[in-house]
């Protein structure tokens, strides 16, 4: 099931697969790539909003106290910022080079269910 679609500048379509991870799709081209979830988080994608960059998104969960930052480079997505939002109402915005990927970045780290 898809429960949430965003469409970048470069008309490519970003979506939420349930359970399965982040896809994007080409309409122009038919390219479709999907980038998994990792197996160390149960994640539930529920809002891909733009960002003030090109080809960028902010990606939210509703099982984690965690907002990302995601850019996409030709099909593939790259994490780029980690904003971690803690109960008190304060945030930390972290790059994602500095963010551990066990413990903060819910998709795997390669992409093995790509198409096209």
């Amino acid at each position: 099931n898809i429960n949430c679609m965003y469409e970048d500048e470069g008309g490519v379509l970003w979506f939420n697969q349930e359970r399965n991870g982040i896809g994007l799709y080409a309409p122009d081209s038919g390219t479709y790539n999907l980038h998994p979830y990792s197996q160390k988080r149960n994640v539930e994608v529920n809002l891909i909003a733009r960002s003030r960059f090109p080809n960028t998104v902010w990606i939210a969960s509703a099982f984690v106290p965690t907002v990302f930052r995601a850019q996409r480079q030709g099909m593939d997505i790259r994490f780029t910022d980690t904003l971690l939002l803690a109960h008190d109402g304060a945030a930390i915005l972290s790059p994602q080079s500095q963010t551990s990927p066990e413990t903060s970045m819910p998709f795997a780290k390669t992409n093995k269910a790509g198409y096209g």
